[in-house]
């Protein structure tokens, strides 16, 4: 069917050729261009085509006209960044044939360039303004409303789909408060949850055995992060464990396809990029929604009943699991404690502890084995600090001031972005990256 389809339109051309030869030949002696000739031509085509044929062709010139004028008129003058009339540093690839761009060199090639002023640059047909470190301070003291590093991600990172983009400060001060206090009650419970998930990811080794590093770091990061979010329960279920894996890479892989799809096309290919994640995300609100719901009927029944069964639920015990819920209840608006709310946060904030998590330990195993001198200092330390029966101590783990060290040289090494965002966490969310 395609051959024959492709014969047919073979056939049309050439035939449109000839016509086009013949009227040339017979015009001859009325010394026409060949501008006027092609014009009486396509007049004459127009006349001889069906009207599907006129209406098909009309919606082509119209597409053509509109989307010349949208590249060059209205999104360079009213949507592009470049109307801020800010210089344009343009980034270099490192390498032609592979269209990588090392960003590290861009931005101390523009901080020489722009020291004390905005720059503009642009990546996958999405323009940034980079900011020097000096202008930090002032677009930390922006409110909300004009700089969302939320706004920023959800626009630019996923395409304005809400997967994780919803969440405030409830969520924001779970993770910061809530979780925080409890850390030294779970100390020793943590430990033996990582001890698990690295037998689970590498299995025995009896004598030496080859593992890929990354995505073995992952599977452990997955499973100890996943049993203190979820619970024990769900966070060692396989369903679980497999979806919340998958979820952030079906994001990364519409990201990096959106962004080869031109701007201008972006909103009608996102939906359909997307729609794994999108189905990955469904899949995870399904897997928590039985727990979930039951834990909100407690805190509702507990908050009715008196304020003392609700800060019972709200208290974390060593041997149970963290009251996620509660804690996000507790901190939500009355008309906001609904289970879909509480679904969305706990899926943000498994997204969220992951893929960071399992690079921030990458980095960290490959600068040791690079340095493997270090390693004997740091299990030296380890020593030091734990009990006589192998634990760590109820603590913060201040006491390990030399991993402390190694884990931020690590950091401030191998950053997650080379753009710092501000302590405050807010930005322009159109204007920066």
């Amino acid at each position: 069917m395609a051959s024959s389809l492709f014969s047919r339109v073979v056939n049309e051309s050439n035939m449109m050729v000839e016509q086009f030869r013949v009227m040339q030949g017979a015009l001859a002696p009325l010394n026409l261009t060949k501008t006027q000739i092609a014009r009486l031509f396509v007049q004459q085509l127009w006349r001889e085509a069906s009207v599907t044929t006129r209406v098909a062709t009309g919606s082509i010139i119209l597409f053509s006209i509109l989307t010349l004028a949208y590249v060059s008129v209205i999104e360079r003058r009213f949507l592009s960044l470049r109307r801020l009339g800010l210089p344009f540093h343009k980034m270099k690839p490192k390498a032609e044939s592979l269209g990588s761009y090392d960003y590290k060199e861009m931005l101390q090639e523009g901080a020489k360039l722009y020291p004390n002023q905005p720059y503009l640059t642009s990546y996958a047909g999405d323009e940034f303004v980079v900011f020097p470190s000096s202008f930090f301070d002032e677009v930390k003291r922006l409110p909300q409303s004009q700089a969302s590093m939320v706004g920023y991600m959800n626009m630019k990172t996923f395409r304005g789909f809400q997967f994780l983009g919803r969440h405030g400060p409830p969520m924001t001060k779970t993770v910061g408060v809530d979780i925080s206090r409890s850390i030294t009650l779970k100390v020793n419970k943590r430990q033996e949850q990582a001890r698990e998930a690295c037998e689970a990811a590498i299995g025995p080794v009896p004598e030496w055995k080859e593992f890929p590093i990354f995505w073995t770091l992952q599977d452990i990061i997955i499973r100890t992060v996943q049993t203190g979010l979820v619970g024990e329960k769900l966070g060692n279920d396989p369903r679980w464990l497999r979806t919340v894996n998958y979820f952030p890479m079906a994001i990364m892989a519409a990201i990096w396809l959106g962004n080869k799809v031109p701007r201008l096309l972006r909103p009608i290919f996102s939906p359909l990029l997307f729609l794994p994640a999108a189905g990955l995300h469904w899949y995870m609100g399904v897997l928590l929604r039985p727990m979930v719901k039951e834990q909100v009927r407690k805190f509702k029944l507990a908050a009715a009943e008196s304020d003392e069964k609700r800060q019972e639920l709200l208290r974390a015990s060593a041997d149970k699991d963290l009251p996620i819920t509660s804690w996000l209840l507790n901190r939500y608006k009355p008309d906001e404690r609904e289970v879909n709310n509480v679904i969305a946060d706990i899926i943000a904030m498994s997204f969220e502890a992951t893929p960071s998590s399992a690079g921030t330990v990458y980095y960290i195993l490959t600068e040791l084995l690079m340095l493997p001198e270090f390693m004997d200092e740091l299990r030296d330390e380890l020593r030091e600090v734990m009990t006589k029966d192998g634990k760590l101590p109820l603590t913060h783990l201040g006491e390990l001031k030399k991993l402390d060290s190694v884990m931020r040289e690590s950091a401030r090494v191998n950053p997650i972005s080379y753009c710092k965002i501000p302590e405050g966490g807010t930005f322009p969310a159109e204007h920066v990256d």
